[in-house]
């Protein structure tokens, strides 16, 4: 018979400034609902102590002087792979704040077995726990495997990158050209564990033509964004990302708008002590580029594809 595990690490949620606080307590309310067996829920309220308390965080005695509530609820689910009966039962833990009962952050694990849920469960406290300023360098996840995910939660960022930069210029005719390439430096701040604010400079060709004639210029970009962090796996992470660069020509062959709109994506993986990553995005400016003689004006659509590299520093 087959073992179906899913595994949903949902929500990082609507987090306050959880790692500020040294020895938070938490309230375990009594595990609710039914699973594979009276184990199940005793099995499950025990591990969130002992996960509590091997980080040196209280366990209170009551909801009323908690810093924070836990609750769990089991719940059989249908089978929905069809293939036999097993049955499945999905865990749910909430965390609240005890004054306004507001759900701050939800895990979920569908399980089959309590083998299942034990073999999982914790990578589910270990991503709760984090968010409290817990020493997230080295998560034991079963006996005799042991996975470093320090990479991935560093406080400052810094990097470099390189980049293909094709680009559409579309005026009183159009033209497409594929050899702007640049270079840039960039440093990141995570402020949350889920959200940073990114900015650099960046130097790229900007090579126009029209009519037959060729127009080169270099251009000195400053991108400024905000990017949303997906720890999906302890090897790599997507950080989706939106905001601006500002556009300054250094030989003023062509006179760009000062601002860009920009969305990207970067796409990070674990390599030696920091993280190899690809940067796909696009920009499009605010506004028409000119020629210097104000011959053409022209709308500019900039694709950007870089490779590069990014060191962490200051674990949270």
């Amino acid at each position: 018979m087959k073992t179906y595990i899913i595994l949903l690490l949902l929500l990082h949620g609507i987090v306050f400034s959880l790692s500020a606080q040294t020895n938070p307590s938490f309230f375990i309310q009594a595990v609710s609902g039914v699973g594979t067996g009276p184990d199940d829920n005793a099995f499950v309220a025990q591990y969130i102590i002992d996960e509590i308390r091997a980080r040196n965080f209280i366990v209170a005695g009551s909801r009323f002087n908690a810093d924070y509530v836990i609750v769990g609820h089991i719940e059989e689910v249908l089978d929905f792979y069809g293939e036999d009966s097993q049955r499945s039962f999905v865990l749910n833990l909430i965390l609240k704040d005890p004054r306004t009962d507001f759900d701050m952050l939800e895990q979920q694990l569908l399980y089959s077995s309590l083998d299942n849920l034990g073999y999982f469960f914790p990578i589910l406290m270990f991503n709760m726990m984090s968010m409290f300023g817990d020493d997230p360098q080295i998560v034991e996840i079963m006996v005799g495997e042991v996975i470093d995910v320090s990479w991935r939660n560093k406080q400052l960022y810094l990097g470099a990158s390189a980049f293909w930069s094709p680009r559409i210029y579309s005026g009183y005719d159009r033209s497409f050209f594929y050899r702007n390439f640049g270079v840039g430096i960039f440093g990141e701040w995570h402020f949350l564990d889920f959200l940073a604010v990114k900015a650099g400079v960046e130097a790229v060709q900007d090579w126009v033509r029209f009519d037959n004639e060729n127009y080169q210029d270099m251009i000195l970009e400053i991108p400024v964004a905000v990017q949303y962090v997906f720890k999906l796996s302890s090897h790599f992470m997507i950080s989706p990302y939106g905001g601006a660069h500002v556009n300054i020509p250094l030989i003023n062959i062509t006179k760009p708008p000062w601002v860009s709109w920009m969305l990207g994506v970067q796409y990070g993986v674990s390599a030696g002590p920091g993280i190899f990553f690809v940067n796909p995005r696009f920009s499009m400016d605010i506004g028409r580029s000119t020629l210097r003689d104000e011959s053409v004006t022209y709308q500019r659509y900039n694709i950007h594809v870089g490779l590069g590299y990014k060191l962490g520093f200051f674990q949270r």
